[in-house]
């Protein structure tokens, strides 16, 4: 198995046990409708981008829902959030390895030992 292998198995993982987690917490959110559900995950998905490091289980609850009804998070409708979040995630990244190569750069070059 590759990489894409390994990464779509442990997507897999952790759907079920957010769906396990979810149940085995009530089902809270059985009686609420499919279009209550799709504005709550677009509100929640907005909340998380402000603030990815934030475990927001309320969205994660929504997208169990939804999934167990056969329905897809609509990420039409946050598709300027998600790349902002994309982009500074990125930016991140890039700060983060500029940082790194300063802090590399300044290590003194040790030769061999004798």
């Amino acid at each position: 198995m590759g990489w894409p292998g390994v990464v779509e198995k442990w997507l897999e993982n952790q759907g079920n046990r957010q769906t396990e987690s979810y149940m085995k917490r009530g089902h809270s959110l059985a009686a609420v409708s499919t279009d209550e559900l799709t504005l709550a995950w677009i509100k929640e998905f907005r909340a998380w981008t402000k603030n990815p490091t934030h475990r927001h289980q309320a969205m994660t609850d929504v997208e169990v829902e939804l999934t167990m009804r056969g329905k897809d998070v609509p990420l039409d409708e946050v598709e300027t959030e998600w790349e902002n979040l994309r982009e500074r995630s990125l930016a991140e990244r890039r700060a983060r390895r500029r940082e790194g190569l300063k802090s590399f750069t300044t290590i003194p070059v040790i030769g061999p030992m004798s």
